[in-house]
Formats: structure tokens, sequence, C-alpha cells
């Protein structure tokens, strides 16, 4: 009998929430670089969800409760919907503010 099904989803969720961002955004550089936090964001939002999924999914599911195809399924529609909501409101508004006299000062910013 497992005494304790839910432990590798909380090994998981303090690794991807905790340990991975801590030790790859050490240094002043990693935190300025666009492919770290391409790399780094998704596995954050990912660990979220893993978050959620060992607060509800125990006290719910009790034993019974497992990681499968209904769950994968329903966070595809989930980000389906919401990239659908938030994609489609982009299109409705200009995202360049149109005679801003800073416009060509924040373009040549560089750190």
């Amino acid at each position: 009998m497992k005494t304790a099904p839910y432990s590798w989803i909380f090994f998981l969720n303090l690794v991807m929430n905790f340990f991975l961002p801590f030790l790859l955004f050490m240094t002043r550089d990693a935190k300025r670089h666009l492919s770290t936090l391409k790399l780094i964001c998704p596995i954050v939002i990912v660990g979220h969800w893993f978050d959620f999924f060992n607060m509800i999914t125990p006290g719910v599911m009790k034993m019974e409760g497992g990681f499968g195809l209904l769950e994968v399924g329903l966070g595809i529609v989930f980000a389906s919907a919401f990239l659908f909501v938030v994609l489609n409101s982009l299109t409705k508004f200009p995202l360049v503010p149109k005679n801003d006299p800073m416009m060509g000062e924040a373009l040549n910013h560089h750190i």
C-alpha cells in the first residue's frame, strides 16, 4: 500500500518552483538575458500548476488521485482558451504608442 502517492508531485514542485529558478538566476547576467528568461518562465508556470494540483487533488481524491490524460487535456484546454482571449484582445489595440516623444530614446536604450 502506498503511504504517500503525492510525494513525487511535492518534490517536483519544490524543484521547479524553488531550486531551478534560484540556481539559474544566481548571477546578474542570467536575469538580463532573454534566453534564460524564456527557459525559466515556462518551468515556473508548470511548477505553479503542479502546486495547485498538489493543493487540491489529495483533499478531493484522497488516495485514488492520479495524473493522466484528463489533467493534461484540461491544461491544454485552459492554455488554449487563455491564449485565444489574450491574443484576440491584443489585435484590437496598437501595441506601439503613436507620437510618443520618448520612443526614440526608449528604442535606443542599452544597459
